[in-house]
């Protein structure tokens, strides 16, 4: 008894209010559409950036100091283990004006 007069009020509060009941759903439905497309576009996304890496051969792996690197340290670098080439640039932005 309780299930029907549940059902029943559900029905009547749709029929009550048919342009809410509408916009929630349209909203859920977009919301779906979204996520499924966010999940879809990943992978795809990933390779298109693995690929422009291999492409353009960018940097792996960027180290950076404000102070500025030591050669001991560039030696490190170049003696690690899988490094094919290491570029060594000082740039104006990393200088502390007036130190």
């Amino acid at each position: 008894m309780k299930k029907q007069l549940l059902w029943r009020d559900a029905w009547q509060a749709i029929g009550r209010t048919k342009g809410r009941f509408i916009a929630i759903f349209l909203l859920m439905a977009v919301a779906s559409l979204t996520l499924v497309g966010l999940k879809m576009t990943g992978p795809d996304m990933r390779q298109t950036a693995r690929h422009f890496y291999a492409q353009t051969h960018l940097a792996d792996l960027t180290v950076t100091s404000p102070a500025g690197l030591t050669p001991a340290l560039q030696t490190t670098l170049r003696q690690e283990a899988g490094v094919k080439r290491v570029e060594f640039v000082h740039t104006a932005d990393a200088v502390i004006k007036g130190d």
